[in-house]
């Protein structure tokens, strides 16, 4: 239900975890019966071949540090067409957002901004800028741990505050959220605290003038995203 990308193990251990239909206890049925089972999903419409596989699974680690190769060739890997269809409506709204006009901030604000916070290595500064001018409702920014991202946020929250611009904080993890919260003097929460307010207008933290930071967004679920992005 969960997971974009998946192989045979993982629906029969899902399987094998699965509570017995008015039970608390797991189903109980011989091997054969559960590996028919598994196949048989795996031949119905619900689910999609990937003929390109990510490799993650060829490889098995034993508890004694060592590795075996599962096979010469790639492990099969699957996702179901329910969630390629919301990966697609998800790409359909970030394409639809490029250069929006959201979240901009004028350039001569910006560099205002960037001009109080002159410890900015040209990484960082080049971060903000494009951040803050891009126009896009949906953008990412990949950095390693250490690399100072979340000291470059507190200038963008600063150039967009300025800019007349409400910022809010998430991440998935409550302590995440906190700790991006804390070190960007903004109001944050978990993503799901949001996501159950989306459907309500008369509930929903966001609007026009709000730009939401996503901490740890590479953690986000595809269907988290997809419906964020919408």
């Amino acid at each position: 239900e969960q997971q974009s990308v998946f192989s045979r193990a993982d629906v029969l251990s899902t399987l094998v975890d699965m509570p017995e239909p008015g039970s608390d206890g797991p189903v109980v049925l011989p091997a054969a019966s559960l590996e028919a089972l598994t196949d048989e999903f795996l031949a119905s419409h619900r689910v999609v071949w990937l003929r390109a596989t990510s490799g993650r699974r060829d490889r098995l680690a034993r508890k004694d540090g060592s590795t075996i190769t599962t096979r010469d060739t790639r492990e099969p890997e699957y996702s179901t067409a329910e969630m390629l269809a919301v990966q697609a409506r998800a790409l359909r709204n970030y394409e639809a957002g490029i250069a929006a006009g959201a979240g901009t901030v004028p350039p001569d604000v910006v560099a205002g901004t960037l001009a109080r916070f002159p410890d900015l290595a040209g990484e960082q500064r080049q971060l903000v800028a494009s951040f803050c001018t891009s126009g896009d409702r949906a953008q990412s920014a990949i950095g390693r741990p250490g690399t100072g991202k979340t000291y470059a946020m507190r200038a963008a929250v600063a150039a967009w505050e300025a800019a007349g611009y409400r910022v809010l904080g998430a991440a998935v993890k409550a302590e995440a959220a906190r700790h991006l919260g804390d070190e960007c003097s903004i109001p944050a929460e978990p993503l799901a605290w949001y996501l159950n307010r989306l459907d309500d207008p008369a509930r929903s933290p966001l609007d026009g003038r709000t730009v939401l930071l996503v901490d740890e967004a590479s953690t986000v679920g595809d269907r988290d995203l997809g419906a964020l992005l919408s």
